[in-house]
Formats: structure tokens, C-alpha cells, sequence
């Protein structure tokens, strides 16, 4: 894990060295295991490691290659490192980033080709004075960075050091917009117009202070690597892919967390994982997130409370587990943790609320049991549990499109909260008809990985010092779901003999696949469990200043005169003055503003 920031100047002036070292990135809740920072003329770049791998300590960042004159950082965390080294012939004893380097003398820019996992890095050819820069193919590991020509370019994984060395900034109200409508902005944007992401699958080169961007990956355009002749075939390669997927998560000489709520994908990571961890000898903590006196179903239809009975069942099926539950603290202010998270961040957070246990259950670990890596299933609905869409649900969303394309306003507001908050415009129309017209599972996993990009998540990674390993986001198993035939995903169990009819024939893959490593009773579950589900016992604490800075935000920043309906967030906040339990309006309208016009004004 590394926080870096560099840059290289075109205008003949040297490196700041102190401003560089200003812009060395920090976090209260870990202290690095190495520090580092590599200057040359035009170009610089600082590095804060914590190690998570014991390989990492082979070589600390910034790597100097000194034979070819090359210095290379990043953060990143590979995977099917074995395939790799056998190319290579080079020995596991070695970084990821010494593994990089030797790829990138060996094939260039089409090193690329032959990594896989999580990773953004920079290589600076000293001699040549040729920069490149790459993420990975689903951008699991972001990376920023801005373009002045005849100036500099500037690159790094958190959004604060851009500030100190871009001078004047731009706020990009777009990304605002998409936010309040629920959207994803373009992937390559960001809160300001001169700061870009650089997008999943691409790949930057700076030669002559002139720059090309190039994307060198394409899913669309991938080839089907499996053909089998029946359901058991599938299943038996998705289980040999997905146990690989989370034993390369294991990678590392540090204890391990698995976040565990009881659903199928977390539950799945966890069963797999800690079997795995057994041989070794080695524990897996776990930890779920349960809401403060709720229990049993939820007012919500399908839905219970937490799910902690089936998380039991995991346990008892494993002997190695030490599992602690995490209970978020009603007087706490979200708000105020986020101020220390703010400068770091490229957008607003949505799911405002998760944000609590989603960040301090592992840093909780972290402090007491000294983990690293944490195992989550956060993006299983879009791969391996997907619930696949059979000719029902097809027609059903081609009913949708009907009613979006005829009408989106309409559409959106009696679909999500039956309540008018927003302003409309031909724009935001678009923005609708866009994000929800046309749904198939190829379109929704395309989307995933070409829009919604997982920059928040790293920022959560370096502040709580923790490295989210989330299996199904692995390259091979996004390939073999991408690939594989719909009646894999959506298919009749007929062992869910209490559940609908729509219950029994999705998710078929995850559920057929996992009999006998994952408990029954988590298999069959139709449940779904409740997230934060106590989260209006913090609002109903702090409303009251948070209802009146929002008031401060909107009179201060008037494009959100435009954008939002200022009467209608007053009438959703006077109308739930007594109660606000489960109630969605709140939740996901007026927090949700509050979240958008609370960061901008930060920033």
C-alpha cells in the first residue's frame, strides 16, 4: 500500500523539494513502514508505504532500477504473480514493483498485457526522459493526475497534494449533478476540471513534454476462454477460479480481516477463505456490522434486520475464525470523520452512512490485531451473484425503457422516491436516459467497470491502512462471468421451496457453485440484510446543525439553487421531525444532499 505523489516539469525549473515533501501523504490511523522520495532535475516523486506483502520489503519505493536508470512507484497488489515470474524468470521473492519494472524492460508498454490484479504505477526512464503511467484493467487501484502543456504533469492517488502544486482550480458541477441523480459521472472526471482520473485499462506516455493516452484493454472485446458442455463444467471452473481469486487475496505475512454480514458473496469469500487459511496453521478475523437494537425482519418487504443467525453458522462450520461484531456510535457525526477524508477524496460519498463501519471496522482491526488485508464481496451482485435476467425480466425491462424513453422525469421519481426534489433540464433527461435505458447483464458489468470507478475505496485503503481485497473484481473472474452463457445466472433451485418464483431462479451460478463449502441455510437464504439499518439514530442526534449548515451550503453556493429543490428538502426535513426510521426520503434524499453541497463547499 503507498500514498504517492510526483512531477515533471517542462519549463526547465527544478522539483520543489519542500513543497514535494508537503505534498507526502499521511494518515492518523497508521505509521509507514517506509518513506521514501526520489528527486532528478525535472522530475519528482514521494512515497509513504505500509508494507502488506513481505515482499515488499525487497524493494521500497521509490525503485531505482540503476542499471537501466529507471525509477519506478506505485501501489499495487498483483495477482497470478506465479504465471508472471514463470515469463519472467524471475523469483517470488521479489516486490511487485521489482516484477514492473522487469516487465516493462522486457515488453515496454505492453507490459501491461501481462499483469493482473490491482495496480497504478509510474516508470521514469531518467536517460530518455520518458515518463509511463498505467492502472489496471478494471481500475481496481485508481490513479490521478493533471496536464499543463509546456508546464508539468502531476500524478498521484489522493486528490490534496493537486491543490498545492495546480494553483487555481476549477470545481466540475457535472460531477454534482450525476451525484444528486444517482449517476456515475464520466470515469475520467473529477471534482475539478484541470484534475483527471486516469481510467481503468489505460495507460499514459510523456515523451518530449507531449502526451498520449491509449487504452489497451477492452472487456467487450475480450475472448471467451471456456467452453463447456453442461452446468457442472461451469461450476467446476468457477470454483477453481474463485479459490484461486482468494488465495492470491492471502498474500501476505500480516493477519486478515473478512467483512462478513451473512449475504452470499461475503459469506462465500469467507467460507473459501478460511479453509485456506486453516492448512497455514493461520486465524481469520471477521468482523460483522450490526445495527443498534434492531433484529428480526425490517419494515422493508424481504429484508431483515441483520443476518447475524446465518454468520453463526459460518463460524460453527470453521474453527479458525475470531469474529467480533462492530456497532457504529449514535453520537458519532459522520460528517465531522469525513472532514479528514475530504481532502483526500475526487467526489462526494454516496452510501454516507456504510462509510462507518466500512472504515472503522478494519482500521478497529488493524490497531488490535495488526491486519492488512481485509476480504470483502462488496461487488459480487455484478459478477458472481448476479441474478441474471430470463425472458421475463427482459420483457419486463423493455417495459421500462418504454416508460423512461416516453418520460425519464416521471420515470425517476415515481421509481426511487415518489417525491419531487430535483430541477429539471434537457441535460439531467439525458443523464437518466443514459445511466438506466437498455439493462443487460453484459451492459451492467461493462458499466461497472468503465464508469463506476473504485477511487473511494482506495482512499478508504490508505486512510484506515487496510487493503480491500474484493475476489469478485478478479480479472479472471470478471472474464468467465462476461462470457458465460445467462441460464448460468439465472436458473430454477428447487430446494428454495419457501421463496417466489423470481427468488428460485436467480443467482443460480453462486448458489449451485459453492454446495458444500458455503452453510445450506446461506445458500437458501432469500432474505436480504438491512445496511446501517441504525443510521437515523445518528441523524436524529445531529440533524438540527446538519439541517442548518446545509441551509449555510445552498445560500452560499447558488448552482445548487438550480439543482435541487430547496422546498422540498425543507418539507421532507419539518415532515420527519419526530421520527425517522427507515425512512427513505431522509436517507436517500436529504443525506444525500447534505453529502453533495457539504463537499463541495469543503473543497
Amino acid at each position: 500500500m503507498n500514498g504517492l505523489f510526483g512531477i515533471l516539469r517542462f519549463d526547465g525549473q527544478e522539483v520543489d523539494k519542500q513543497l514535494l515533501e508537503k505534498a507526502r501523504f499521511s494518515s492518523p490511523n497508521w505509521e509507514p513502514d517506509h518513506q521514501g522520495s526520489y528527486i532528478d532535475d525535472c522530475f519528482g516523486v514521494v512515497t509513504t508505504e505500509r508494507y502488506i506483502t513481505k515482499q515488499c520489503e525487497h524493494a521500497p519505493m521509490p525503485f531505482h532500477h540503476k542499471e537501466s536508470n529507471h525509477i519506478a512507484a506505485g501501489n499495487m497488489f498483483l495477482t497470478d504473480r506465479e504465471k508472471l515470474e514463470l515469463k519472467l524468470s524471475a523469483s517470488p521473492e521479489l516486490a511487485d514493483i521489482e516484477l514492473i519494472m522487469m516487465a516493462y524492460l522486457k515488453w515496454g508498454e505492453k507490459c501491461v498485457d501481462y499483469l493482473s490484479g490491482k495496480f497504478f504505477f509510474v516508470i521514469w526512464n531518467s536517460s530518455e526522459k520518458k515518463l509511463f503511467m498505467a492502472v489496471d484493467q478494471v481500475g481496481n487501484n485508481g490513479g490521478l493526475y493533471a496536464y499543463k502543456a509546456g508546464k508539468y504533469f502531476l500524478f498521484g492517488n489522493t486528490m490534496e497534494p493537486f491543490r498545492y502544486f495546480c494553483g487555481h482550480l476549477t470545481k466540475n458541477f457535472n460531477i454534482f449533478e450525476h451525484f444528486a441523480l444517482d449517476t456515475f459521472p464520466p470515469k475520467d472526471e473529477t471534482c475539478y476540471h484541470e484534475v483527471k482520473r486516469l481510467k481503468n485499462a489505460h495507460q499514459i506516455k510523456i515523451k518530449n513534454s507531449n502526451l498520449t493516452l491509449k487504452k489497451y484493454w477492452n472487456l467487450k472485446h475480450s475472448k471467451k476462454q471456456y467452453y463447456c458442455k453442461s452446468k457442472e463444467e461451469y461450476y467446476k471452473i468457477f470454483r477453481s477460479l474463485f479459490t484461486k481469486a482468494i488465495k492470491d487475496g492471502l498474500r501476505t505475512n500480516h493477519p486478515i480481516l473478512s467483512e462478513m454480514s451473512g449475504g452470499l458473496d461475503s459469506s462465500a469469500v469467507a467460507c473459501i477463505a478460511a479453509p485456506l487459511l486453516a492448512e497455514q496453521g493461520k486465524i481469520l478475523y471477521a468482523y460483522t456490522a450490526m445495527p443498534l437494537g434492531l433484529n428480526g425482519e425490517s419494515q422493508n418487504p424481504g429484508s431483515k434486520y441483520h443476518e447475524m443467525p446465518l454468520v453463526q453458522e459460518i463460524l460453527n462450520q470453521h474453527s479458525n475464525f475470531k469474529h467480533f461484531q462492530y456497532f457504529s456510535n449514535p453520537s458519532s457525526d459522520i460528517f465531522e470523520l469525513f472532514k479528514s477524508l475530504w481532502p483526500m477524496l475526487d467526489a462526494p460519498i454516496r452510501n454516507v452512512f456504510n462509510i462507518d463501519w466500512c472504515l472503522n471496522a478494519p482500521i478497529t482491526s488493524s490497531k488490535n490485531n495488526n491486519t492488512r488485508v481485509t476480504l470483502n464481496g462488496l461487488m459480487g451482485n455484478y459478477t458472481i451473484s448476479h441474478y441474471g435476467y430470463s425472458l421475463r425480466s427482459k420483457l419486463s425491462h423493455l417495459k421500462e425503457n418504454l416508460k423512461i424513453l416516453r418520460n425519464p422525469i416521471k420515470w425517476y421519481e415515481t421509481s426511487y422516491f415518489e417525491i419531487k426534489f430535483l430541477y429539471w433540464n434537457k441535460k439531467r433527461k439525458n443523464i437518466i436516459w443514459k445511466a438506466h435505458h437498455n439493462r443487460s447483464r453484459r451492459k451492467e458489468l461493462l458499466d461497472l467497470i468503465n464508469n463506476n470507478s473504485p477511487l473511494l475505496q482506495n482512499h478508504l485503503d490508505l486512510y484506515s491502512g487496510s487493503e480491500n481485497f474484493c475476489p469478485s473484481l478478479d480479472l479472471n473472474i470478471l472474464l468467465y462471468c462476461y462470457h458465460s452463457p445467462e441460464w448460468l445466472f439465472h436458473g430454477r433451485r428447487k430446494s428454495l421451496k419457501e421463496s417466489t418464483s423470481y427468488i428460485k431462479e436467480t443467482r443460480s451460478l453462486i448458489r449451485n457453485s459453492l454446495i458444500g463449502s458455503v452453510p445450506q441455510s446461506v445458500l437458501e437464504n432469500t432474505f436480504f440484510g438491512e445496511q446501517a439499518a441504525d443510521w437515523y439514530l445518528q441523524y436524529d442526534q445531529h440533524r438540527k446543525p446538519w439541517h442548518q449548515k446545509l441551509n449555510v451550503c445552498l445560500n452560499q453556493h447558488p448552482k445548487f439553487k438550480s439543482l435541487y429543490d430547496i422546498k422540498a428538502l425543507e418539507k421532507i426535513y419539518d415532515e420527519n421531525i419526530k421520527t425517522s426510521k427507515n425512512n427513505e426520503s431522509i436517507s436517500s434524499i436529504l443525506i444525500q444532499a447534505m453529502s453533495n453541497t457539504f463537499y463541495y463547499n469543503k473543497i
